[in-house]
């Protein structure tokens, strides 16, 4: 049995349109930005492209509204949501995509979008530990945020600008530690604990070295509605 189908088994009723889950086959899917009104040039719509995968998405209601096991009973885990979790699949290996849209590019806004995505992951996690077939060592997980480009050189500059001020000390926020990385590559490689270990969080060793990847994907241009990538 796929991972895909004990989830949406064991959760049957994330199937309903309340939670968007479906399946496509024809190697993309897409995610909207649940708060594009809030900004004057919204970026809103991820488009993620892979050919020979079947993508089955949900949007941000999957994760949301677990207080219970997060924020009632803990001051670091945090019932935080992201736009959309994708489960994708080739037949031959299972991958977990979440994706957190900003409509504009700034570093705190960065910064909130992948602990966003740490968060929804630990959740997630949570759920999948459930599943039959789950393995934490033979899922890969990518995070992707995806936000319009710098607006001019004025705002390229004051984001680096701010990231020379937050690398003077190594390893005490996201921006100092990952984001220059993030800009220059686009995609890295890190594990779950490289990131939660800025928030002192005692993670199991599973989870702590738990090997993802790290994605920012930027419009071609400023004012663009949309961002498309390949996985």
């Amino acid at each position: 049995m796929s991972l895909i189908t004990s989830f949406s088994k064991l959760y049957d009723l994330a199937s309903r349109p309340t939670f968007a889950g479906m399946q496509t086959e024809n190697g993309f899917f897409v995610i909207n930005e649940q708060d594009a009104k809030s900004s004057p040039v919204p970026m809103t719509q991820l488009r993620v492209e892979q050919n020979g995968v079947i993508f089955t998405a949900f949007n941000f209601r999957l994760v949301k509204g677990m207080k219970d096991i997060t924020s009632t009973r803990s001051s670091m885990l945090k019932d935080h949501d992201c736009d959309g979790i994708v489960f994708a699949s080739d037949n031959t290996h299972d991958s977990i995509i979440l994706a957190e849209l900003k409509s504009r590019f700034s570093s705190r806004h960065l910064a909130e979008a992948f602990e966003q995505m740490v968060h929804s992951y630990l959740k997630l996690h949570a759920m999948l530990s459930m599943c039959k077939g789950y393995s934490i060592d033979t899922v890969s997980v990518h995070f992707i945020a995806a936000c319009q480009c710098f607006e001019d050189a004025n705002q390229r500059d004051g984001v680096y600008n701010f990231l020379g001020k937050a690398e003077v000390v190594p390893n005490t926020s996201f921006e100092g530690k990952f984001l220059r990385r993030l800009i220059e590559k686009h995609t890295i490689d890190v594990t779950l604990g490289d990131v939660t270990d800025l928030w002192g969080m005692p993670l199991n060793e599973a989870l702590a070295n738990r090997k993802l990847t790290m994605s920012l994907q930027v419009t071609n241009n400023y004012g663009d509605d949309h961002v498309k990538c390949i996985i």
